[in-house]
């Protein structure tokens, strides 16, 4: 990994020697993430990030709790999977370089939904 995962966008920083990069159910990332979902969760991820993707009970929190900090509920309730595609990994979004994975991700949407016989999606699920 790159340092790329070791910036942040707010002012924590990363531990030396430890990166930040996508890890868990939700693909947590960043300082940032990592930092304050620890402070949510009780347990230091700055220092430990391995633990979201080695220990199972530590992966499911934290999706949780990026779900819950990043208010998607109001959209997965909605069915509108395209904003909840926007909170968690916004570069999939218009076209950027991730689009690609954005439409892998759609196909599965809309293979899960076949499954359990839940028809076609209501709200467009690109974003």
């Amino acid at each position: 990994c790159g340092p790329q995962y070791s910036s942040s966008w707010c002012s924590i920083n990363a531990a030396p020697g430890k990166y930040y990069y996508g890890r868990g159910w939700f693909q947590l990332s960043y300082p940032c993430n990592y930092y304050n979902a620890g402070q949510s969760l009780g347990v230091n991820l700055l220092s430990n990030p391995d633990l979201v993707a080695t220990n199972l009970k530590i992966a499911v929190q934290t999706a949780v709790w990026f779900f819950k900090a990043n208010n998607m509920e109001g959209p997965a309730r909605r069915g509108n999977f395209a904003a909840t595609t926007r909170i968690l990994n916004p570069i999939e979004c218009n076209g950027g370089s991730g689009y690609q994975n954005q439409l892998t991700r759609v196909a599965t949407y809309r293979r899960v939904r076949q499954c359990f016989n839940l028809g076609s999606p209501t709200i467009n699920p690109i974003c």
